[in-house]
Order: structure tokens, then C-alpha cells, then sequence
């Protein structure tokens, strides 16, 4: 095992903090600075005999934004875990003003190996996943450490707004992957500054302590309200805004420049080239962000961009503007106002008084801002704010103590050593280093050094049905990891429904979908000809670090089902192949041949196989099966109209001649006579109404009673999986069903007895097939040894994680 590290991964910028000995300390990058911006950028080199590209990260990336505006990618964070269909990112990629007041100036777009659930950002004509941008900045942060540390980093504390959803949970870890890190955990943010300022350290420790974080960092804000007692940090309530942070802080002031241009300097914005524009607002926004800077510590700031935009005379103008500090409060004031109501809100959650909160800590570098600290003060008193850290630094310097404490094995983190100890040692047994939290106060917490960090739901998560009711699964400010998850019903909607793919969602008010966000979609396939209205339960809840475990969904009687999360990328592309597939196949019921249906329910069947594989070979494969399928699909009953109409009649004859006993008289009527059209138009040779008479067989299928198109539907189902698994059976099933089809068609008075005899055996076979099937491909927890699904999440038994396992 190498190094473990705590990364605070920044909007604007990111920080890596390592614990030498028993105190925390940032690690300066290759540059030697102690933040690194999280940016990336192309440099594309028209030099002779230099690299045509270059990809930049860091300091270097910023440097080259103006030049390449189009192709530098910045606030990364605010696009991790959201979809292109987002209203926020609809926005980011708009222009904001009919001026061309546009905020980031990259592509984005909707993937094509995807759904709209996800998206896609350009660097020149290459795609990237904003975990895969991510995923550099990672790479650049661990590259810098080991270079600092001189040895390897393979683990790391990672930190994420208290507000991020499940979804943008799950592409932190993906980046982090991507980068060669293994995440030790994600912790939010303003834990993190809390367990980094030490408060327990001046206190007595025999009291519990109120703190209030407020976390106002280059793209997100964060409010959390904790409770720490003896080592134990607690939140009680969260709140936040995912777009609000210094880009909106130093963007009021692109805004103003914009605004002055054809007033001050007569330069009409919208009229210059776009590579001018593009190039004139990157430029800008550089400047707009060291003014921002500068207003902290000055009284006022010159905003400077020479000789991109041009007068109504031709000629190059130099912008420059200078921005008094209690003009630039004004301009900010609402924003400011906002973050205040979030305090107010979150206060309101934990049933608490400015009066109840201790201390107040202040994180994020945006929050260095004076107009920020005035309000703050003013809000809760000067006395109560904590200012002894950087605010910039807390945040990973609390994830490197956390990553020096955590697991269930110690490494010791004296430099040199790197001894793995027991998790109740209070030395290393090489060194002798004192692996204790460092506090003050150590001595008198009576062997109690570890961590205990808890984490609560920044929103409501629950499934939208298909008539939009909201099933709440875990509340807001419920504790996690989800300690029973809640069990909820829900039926099927048609007969024969074989997709269950259930949209779950995060709401910041239960009764209200305006702010929702989609974080992915729960899954699974359901054995073939159930009823209409079967019931099924679904659990859904969140593990340790508040990101949604795979649902466990099940049948009547306690069958369990194999089930996985999609979050809009090429898993969830497959999933939408099949169920339109299932739209087409249904269409096409009547023209599909018995080899048809044998055929497209095992194609079905490997694809279902290669999502639930997905973690071991990727999705490359389950996408091709995909669009295999629904090709097939679409092709069933590919043949003329009069084709198509003569398969389609044959089966509902030959369905209305076996099983004229299970048939209510007057459908069977009704059904014979449209056979009997059908027959007559294609013997006179009309064409003109078939293609309707087709879909009134369609619609008459659909009246049958369950168990006639159970019957008629069992044998391509037998063939398809008993067969496969015990040849024997199938045979001596199918020959039993051929038996009762003859009986049933001779009108045989103990035919209809045996019905459900052979059906209840057939379907015990189909399901003792499929579970064979399933059981081939298992995974063996390492903890406890069973026996679990390849592709699982967690344990059956035991519930520990599989991943990596």
C-alpha cells in the first residue's frame, strides 16, 4: 500500500494535504504553489517540428484560456454527475443576454454511446465525460504528491460539497478511479473543515459542541450545521446551492464590463468576430477573477483587456474599468442575501437560534470576501467566527486526518515508514509514531483517538411511477448509511412486462419536482407472462458515504431480482434498446413466428446477462448485443402486408381453435369473425384493410384471458432457458404441453383441470432454470464466502461492498 492522501477537489481549485507525523500540512504542487487550478486545456501548437496538441492541467491550462477559450474546460465540478437534458446545464451553454453574455464558453453535448442523463464537453473535436476531465486534475494531484513525497500514492480522502447528490457522488469516485486512486472515502466538505479547525481541541471535550460551516468555495455553497462531541462529528442539517460560488462572485463583474462596453467605448459586443468574442470574454473573466482578489485586501481593482475589440471606427480599443469596493458590495449584495437565507434555512432544520451555534467556520476561499465576513459577523457575532485556518486549506487538511485515521488497518504516517498496523494500536510497531488523532486533548479521551464521522441526506431521494407519484425512500437529513431501507409496492402495468426501469430522483421538498434532479434509474427485468397488476417491492437506500446502493427489488413470494442503477451513460443506452425493443416486439406480437419468439427472448436474456457483467468487461459488449435486438426486433414480421396478415390470422386461429374452452364466448365470436375477414381478403385478393385488421388481432390478443396467452406464449419460454440448462426437462414439459394443447382442442372435460398443473410446474422450471443460469456467474464475498451475482454491489448476506473485491 502507498501514501494516503485527502484532496479537496476544487470548482476553481484543488488542494492536497498529507499528515506527517501527527499534524496535517498542504503539500505544494510541481510549480510550487499550494493550490493547483482544475482546469484543463488544449494547446494546439502551429510551431514546425513541435506536438500539434497538448493537453494542459493546472496553472498552465489557465494561462492558455484566453488563447483557447473554446478549448479550455473549467468548473468542471458543477457538470459532475448532471445530464445534457439538465435545465442548469440547458443554461450554461446558452447565451445569457441577447448581448452574449455567455458564462462557459466549451461544448457540451449529449453523448453518443448515452442518454441525456449524462453529457459530453469537448477538448477540439475530442469527447470527454466530465469524470474523465475530473479524472486529469485527480492525476495531476497525485503525480505532484509523489513527487513532493518521493514514493507512491494509491489512496485517498476525497471531499464533495454536503450538497452533492448520489449521482455527482458516483462520478467523484469514477474520476477518481480513472486517476489510479483508490478512495478511501468521500467526505463532505464541511465535516472536513470542522474536523481540520479542531474545535474539540479548545474545548472541554466532556461537552458537545454546535458548529456552523459555512462553505463558500469557487462554484458550490454549503451550509452544515454539526453537533462534535469527543471526536464524534455529527451533522445535523444541510443546505446549499450548487450554482452559487465564486464564479458567480467575479461573473457580476463580466456582467458590468459588458454592460459599459457600447456606452463607455462604443463597442457593440454581438457585431465582433467570434473567435474575438470568445477570445475578449475569456480574457475578462481572468481579470474579472484577479480584481475579485484584489478587492478583498484593496479598496479598489483595475480590470484590464487590451487590444482584442475593435470601435465602430475599426480601430482596437483597451478596456479598462476600475471597481470600487463598495460598488462591487452592491453588485454582489443579493448574492450575499442568498447565501444568508440558506444559513437561516438550515438553522430552521436543526431547530436551532443563531444563539445555539458556538462556533462559526468559515471555509471556501470565496468566503474570504470582506462583505462575506461582515455579514457573518453580524449574523451570529464577530466572537464566534473561527478564522485560525486558510479557508482554502481547511478542507483537505481535514480529509488527510481523516485518511490518516480511517479503515480498518492504520498506516503508520511517519515519513520513511508506511508500517501497517491493527486498528487498535495507539503506535506503529516499527517506529513507535503515535497514531492517535491530533488534538491537545488526546489525554484525556480516555483511548478514544479514532474518527467517527456521520453523514446525513442533503435531499429527499425516492422513485417517480408512472402516474408521477413521489415514493420517498430516504428523507432529507436522514443519517446514512440507510440503516432498514424502506420497502415500497408497486405493480405491473401490462401483461407480460418484462422492463422495470424506475426513474429516482432528489427533491429538496418532497412536495415539490421543481428543483429535482433525475440521478439514475433502478432496473430490472421481470420473468415473461406475468399478469397484469403483479406485485413488486423495491428497497432503495444510501451506504456510508450517501451514495445509493444497488436497489433490491423482488417478486411475490421473496424471489429476488437482478437489478442495477443506470445513470445515463451506455448502460442506460442499453436499457433504453430494450425497452423499445419491448414497445416493437409487442407491436409485432402478431406477426412473430413461435422461432421469432424463441430467438428475441434469448437475445434478450444475453444482453440482460452483459448489463449485470458490465463491472468485468465493460458495456461495449451489452451496447452491440442491444442494438443486435432491437434490430430483430424491428424486423419481426418484415414481409408484405399480406404476409404479415396471413401469420398474424393463423396464430389467432390456431389460438381460438385450441383453446376454445378458456375463451369467454362472445370474444371468441368476435375474434373468429376478424380471422374469418382476414381469410377472405386474402383470398379475393383485397390489401387495402389489412394492415388495420392487423392491429385489431393485436388489440384482440391483448382481451385474451392471462392464461391463454400464458399457454400460448410458455413454450418459446421453455425453449428458451429450461432447455439450455436440463434438455430432458424441457422435452418432457413441452411434450405434456403439446398433450394438453390436443386435449384442450378436443374439448376434453379434464384438459382444463390440468391447466394449472403444468403451468405451475412449467413456470417453477423457467424459474429454477434462470436461477441455475444465474448461479454460473457468481462472485464470492470476501468477507463472509457466499455466494453473490457478478455485477452485485453488496453482499447478500453479509451487506459489506463488493466493489473492487
Amino acid at each position: 500500500m502507498g501514501r494516503m492522501i485527502g484532496i479537496d477537489l476544487g470548482t476553481t481549485n484543488s488542494v492536497v494535504g498529507i499528515v506527517e507525523g501527527l499534524r496535517p500540512r498542504i503539500l505544494d504542487n510541481k510549480d510550487g504553489k499550494d493550490q493547483t487550478p482544475s482546469v484543463v486545456s488544449l494547446r494546439k501548437n502551429r510551431k514546425k517540428g513541435s506536438m500539434p496538441e497538448e493537453l494542459l492541467i493546472g496553472e498552465t491550462a489557465l494561462d492558455n484560456f484566453p488563447a483557447a477559450p473554446l478549448d479550455t474546460i473549467l468548473s468542471i465540478k458543477r457538470l459532475m454527475g448532471r445530464g445534457f437534458a439538465d435545465a442548469e446545464v440547458q443554461r450554461m451553454m446558452g447565451i445569457r443576454d441577447p448581448d452574449g453574455k455567455r458564462r462557459y464558453l466549451y461544448r457540451i453535448a449529449a453523448p453518443e454511446e448515452g442518454t441525456s442523463d449524462s453529457l459530453r464537453v469537448f477538448l477540439g473535436d475530442r469527447p470527454y465525460s466530465a469524470p474523465e476531465i475530473s479524472a486529469m486534475v485527480l492525476q495531476r494531484m497525485k503525480g505532484d504528491a509523489e513527487f513532493r513525497l518521493g514514493e507512491e500514492v494509491t489512496h485517498a480522502v476525497i471531499t464533495v460539497p454536503a450538497y452533492f447528490t448520489d449521482a455527482q457522488k458516483v462520478a467523484t469516485r469514477q474520476a477518481a478511479h480513472l486517476a489510479g486512486l483508490k478512495v478511501i472515502q468521500l467526505l463532505d466538505e464541511p465535516t472536513a473543515a470542522a474536523i481540520a479547525y479542531g474545535i474539540d481541541a479548545e474545548d472541554d471535550s466532556e461537552h458537545s459542541k454546535t458548529l456552523l460551516v459555512y462553505d463558500l468555495g469557487g462554484g458550490t455553497f454549503d451550509i452544515s450545521v454539526l453537533v462534535i462531541y469527543r471526536g464524534t462529528f455529527a451533522p445535523l442539517a444541510l443546505e446549499g446551492d450548487m450554482w452559487l460560488g465564486g464564479d458567480d462572485l467575479h461573473a457580476v463583474l463580466v456582467d458590468h464590463v459588458i454592460d459599459c462596453l457600447p456606452v463607455e467605448y462604443g463597442v457593440d459586443l454581438a457585431t465582433q468576430p467570434e473567435k474575438t468574442r470568445f477570445r475578449f470574454q475569456a480574457a475578462l473573466t481572468r481579470a474579472a477573477q484577479r480584481a475579485k482578489e484584489t478587492l478583498s485586501t484593496a479598496t479598489s481593482a483595475h480590470i484590464v483587456v487590451p487590444g482584442l475589440l475593435r470601435d465602430e471606427d475599426d480601430d482596437l480599443v483597451d478596456i479598462e474599468e476600475t471597481i470600487r469596493r463598495d460598488q462591487y458590495e452592491a453588485m454582489i449584495q443579493s448574492l450575499v442575501e442568498r447565501t444568508l437565507e440558506l444559513t437561516r434555512k438550515a438553522l430552521d432544520e436543526a431547530s436551532l437560534t443563531p444563539e445555539d451555534v458556538d462556533h462559526v467556520l468559515m471555509a471556501g476561499g470565496s468566503s474570504m470576501v470582506p462583505r462575506i465576513q461582515q455579514a457573518m459577523e453580524h449574523f451570529f457575532g464577530a466572537h464566534k467566527l473561527r478564522r485560525k485556518m486558510h479557508p482554502k486549506h481547511c478542507v483537505a487538511l481535514g480529509a488527510a486526518l481523516v485518511a490518516s485515521r480511517i479503515g480498518e488497518r492504520l498506516v503508520c504516517p511517519a515519513p520513511g515508514c508506511g508500517q501497517i498496523n491493527d486498528s487498535a494500536a495507539r503506535s506503529c510497531v516499527q517506529c513507535g509514531t503515535a497514531l492517535a488523532f491530533p488534538s491537545e486533548t488526546d489525554a484525556r479521551q480516555e483511548g478514544s483517538d479514532a474518527l467517527h464521522v456521520g453523514g446525513i441526506a442533503p435531499f429527499h431521494y425516492g422513485i417517480l411511477d408512472a402516474e408521477d407519484r413521489f415514493h420517498v425512500f430516504v428523507n432529507k437529513n436522514d443519517p446514512y448509511p440507510t440503516d432498514e431501507p424502506v420497502a415500497r409496492e408497486f405493480r405491473t402495468r401490462m401483461p407480460g412486462q418484462r422492463i422495470v426501469s424506475l426513474p429516482y430522483y432528489g427533491r429538496p421538498r418532497v412536495d415539490s419536482p421543481v428543483d429535482a434532479e433525475k440521478q439514475g434509474e433502478a432496473f430490472t427485468m421481470l420473468p415473461p407472462d406475468l399478469p397484469k397488476g403483479t406485485r413488486y417491492w423495491v428497497k432503495l437506500g444510501l451506504d456510508g458515504e450517501g451514495i445509493m446502493g444497488e436497489p433490491h427489488m423482488a417478486l411475490e413470494r421473496g424471489r429476488r431480482l437482478r437489478t442495477l442503477i443506470t445513470r445515463g451513460e451506455d448502460d442506460a443506452k442499453a436499457v433504453k434498446m430494450l425497452e423499445r425493443m419491448e414497445l416493437v416486439a409487442g407491436e409485432k406480437a402478431a406477426v412473430a413466428t413461435p422461432e421469432e419468439r424463441v430467438a428475441l427472448e434469448d437475445a434478450r436474456l444475453r444482453v440482460f446477462d452483459s448489463l449485470m457483467r458490465r463491472q468485468e468487461q465493460g458495456m461495449g459488449g451489452a451496447l452491440a448485443e442491444a442494438e443486435r435486438v432491437l434490430e430483430m426486433a424491428r424486423s419481426i414480421g418484415d414481409l408484405s402486408i399480406r404476409q404479415k396478415a396471413d401469420n398474424a390470422s393463423s396464430n389467432l386461429a390456431y389460438i381460438l381453435e385450441t383453446y376454445t374452452s378458456l375463451i369467454p364466448n362472445p370474444l371468441h365470436v368476435q375474434l373468429a369473425a376478424l380471422v374469418s375477414e382476414i381469410r377472405a381478403d386474402l383470398d379475393s385478393g383485397q390489401s387495402a384493410n389489412l394492415a388495420a385488421k392487423i392491429e385489431r388481432v393485436n388489440a384482440g390478443i391483448a382481451l385474451l384471458p392471462e392464461v391463454v396467452i400464458m399457454l400460448f406464449s410458455i413454450k418459446a419460454r421453455i425453449v428458451s432457458t429450461v432447455q439450455t440448462m436440463d434438455r430432458t426437462r424441457a422435452q418432457d414439459l413441452l411434450r405434456e404441453l403439446d398433450a394438453l394443447d390436443e386435449s384442450l382442442k378436443r374439448g376434453e372435460m379434464s384438459a382444463a383441470a390440468r391447466v394449472n398443473d403444468i403451468l405451475s410446474r412449467a413456470l417453477k422450471a423457467i424459474d429454477e432454470a434462470e436461477s441455475q443460469r444465474q448461479g454460473l456467474r457468481q462472485t464470492a464475498c470476501p468477507y463472509c464466502g457466499s455466494a453473490n451475482p457478478t455485477g452485485a454491489f453488496r453482499c447478500d448476506r453479509c451487506d459489506k461492498s463488493l466493489v473492487g473485491a
